[in-house]
């Protein structure tokens, strides 16, 4: 028997894999950066937003003080970093402080991208915009460190209406808990966000789960279920969980949810005390 991969199916299953690890991987048992928010949600030179950084850890730990990092080629032409390595070189690496924040992108100069919409025309509206990563450090009391990274695209000028701040596309995210946290017991799990523009796949932002302990029996991420269409919001999304906790569970856990897309993060810390 001969087997054939094609290309796109062996992309599909990268993807499946990839998100089969990423589903499976919910506990909070070492220092983790779980969620990054943009207020307002967009990088737009000279529009200055607040980022705001969740991280914890285990036996209770909130990361308080996470370093927040830039890395560029400069700013006098359009650059690709896609590793980050560019964060080993100091001299590419512009610290933004400790968030909370508040950034404010540079306003650039120099690069004539209304020449290179004239002669490239389909190239500009990539070429126009440096694609980076941010990094997001926080060291812990013990020596750990939890890392984070996410690209953000900073256009060069106005050239890019696709790219415009926007306004937030979720509201009110809600978590109901209910059951008797017993050791061995289940609690099930109910989130909510009112979806409140459609100009985006609702789909792109899943809700994804996280907990101290125990067993998530739909796994860390899950599927949102519209309550109506999507083509008229607002509209009431709503999703289901269940935790069975640990048998040898004694005192708080926490159960976290977090809706992210693009720049917009949502989030809830619901802590149970097991007895």
């Amino acid at each position: 028997m001969i087997w054939l991969l094609f290309p796109w199916l062996a992309c599909d299953l990268d993807y499946l894999e990839r998100r089969q690890a990423v589903s499976m991987d919910y506990l909070i048992d070492r220092p983790r950066i779980l969620a990054v928010d943009f207020d307002p949600p967009a990088v737009w030179p000279g529009s200055p937003t607040e980022i705001t950084v969740l991280g914890l850890g285990p036996d209770q730990q909130t990361l308080e003080e996470v370093q927040v990092d830039l890395c560029t080629l400069g700013e006098a032409f359009p650059t690709r970093v896609n590793n980050l390595e560019c964060h080993n070189v100091p001299e590419y690496v512009e610290p933004l402080g400790i968030a909370p924040l508040t950034w404010t992108p540079p306003q650039r100069d120099g690069f004539d991208c209304d020449r290179m919409l004239h002669d490239w025309q389909s190239y500009a509206d990539v070429d126009c915009a440096t694609l980076t990563p941010l990094l997001f450090t926080a060291e812990t009391g013990d020596g750990e460190r939890a890392l984070g990274t996410l690209e953000v695209t900073l256009p060069f000028d106005d050239a890019l209406p696709y790219l415009e701040p926007r306004t937030a596309r979720y509201d009110a995210l809600t978590l109901t808990v209910d059951g008797t946290p017993t050791p061995g017991g289940t609690l099930t799990l109910r989130a909510e966000i009112t979806l409140i523009d459609s100009t985006s796949a609702v789909f792109g932002a899943d809700p994804a789960w996280f907990v101290d302990g125990g067993e998530l029996t739909a796994t860390g991420r899950t599927r949102w279920t519209a309550t109506d269409s999507i083509a008229t919001p607002p509209v009431l999304l709503t999703t289901d969980n269940a935790l069975r906790l640990p048998d040898d569970w004694r005192g708080p856990l926490r159960i976290v949810l977090v809706v992210a897309d693009d720049y917009e993060a949502h989030w809830v810390v619901h802590t149970v005390d097991v007895q």
